[in-house]
């Protein structure tokens, strides 16, 4: 989550501000809530210690309290980073609110951080990049962070593809079926950082194959893993293809057929217990070479 922050020292030392940062890391945010369980009001941040870790079993009694907060500051107000250590989190608050405005992606910021314990003075201020998607350039965890961990931990598995006539032995103007005869579902994953858990459920909805000439098609995801069948009962409803040429000038032409499926990810968070659909994503494709014969070079 840590980037390089030599571009924030180089802008740091052309505005002629003297950085001094502290040290120590800012806790993992509580984006989101209200009250003693902290807030994120666009000017402040508060949360906790901890980064996201992988979990097998999230603890949801962890306390709410507040350990840091953190307020984005606009680099044009001529204010040194050691005038700032010297401020209130009231008034790097009140600054932010009067002259920074909303937050804009990749937009540099002072960042400053302050201990919900000793708000007096800030324990640790920098120049950083701001992302919405990691707003305090690694120094702050929030619960987007959290779920962004979770997803990110999820492995996808590659399908099988099986055909039927076997991959060797295809006819043009004949069709093929095709089906996935390993597994194709991925374990869910949980990621918690203090007391901001995710779980990510990744749930196949659909395959695509790529036959090779240009052609598509997509299918719902299979149920269970199966191979294809070879009786007309068995016939499938969507996964099957015709060659209607091989595109050779021997009359057996050589084609990769690819195989992709298609996930939604379901996220359940501490923040949103109902499961709720965070992103769409295409596990890792599968290959199968396949030939393809016209039919009278079957015959020869």
């Amino acid at each position: 989550m840590h980037r390089p922050r030599l571009l924030g020292v180089l802008i740091v030392v052309c505005l002629g501000i003297p950085l001094t940062v502290s040290p120590g890391h800012v806790s993992a945010q509580e984006s989101g809530g209200s009250g003693s369980a902290g807030y994120d009001d666009g000017y402040v941040f508060a949360g906790y210690e901890e980064h996201p870790v992988e979990v097998t079993t999230v603890t949801r009694d962890r306390s709410r309290t507040p350990t840091r907060v953190c307020v984005h500051l606009p680099i044009g107000l001529g204010l040194s980073i050691d005038e700032i250590m010297t401020y209130s989190l009231d008034r790097v608050r009140e600054l932010a609110r009067t002259y920074r405005g909303e937050l804009i992606d990749g937009n540099f910021y002072i960042l400053v951080c302050f201990r919900t314990a000793a708000t007096n003075s800030p324990y640790y201020a920098a120049v950083i990049e701001y992302h919405h998607r990691d707003p305090t350039n690694g120094e702050v965890t929030t619960i987007t962070d959290v779920e962004e961990f979770a997803r990110e931990l999820i492995m996808l598995p590659e399908p099988a593809i099986a055909t039927a006539p076997p991959p060797e032995r295809l006819v043009v103007g004949f069709e093929t079926w095709f089906a996935t005869p390993s597994p194709i579902d991925a374990a869910p994953r949980s990621a918690q950082a203090g007391p901001l858990w995710a779980r990510a459920e990744p749930v196949p909805i659909a395959i695509t194959y790529d036959f090779g000439n240009g052609a598509t098609v997509t299918c719902d995801a299979p149920l269970e893993p199966a191979f294809p069948g070879t009786r007309d009962d068995e016939r499938p409803d969507c996964t099957r293809f015709t060659y209607l040429d091989s595109l050779s000038d021997s009359g057996a032409g050589e084609f990769a057929v690819v195989a992709t499926v298609t996930y939604d990810i379901w996220l359940t968070t501490r923040d949103d217990p109902a499961p709720h659909l965070a992103d769409r994503r295409d596990g890792p494709p599968a290959l199968l070479p396949v030939r393809v014969r016209e039919i009278q070079a079957v015959i020869r």
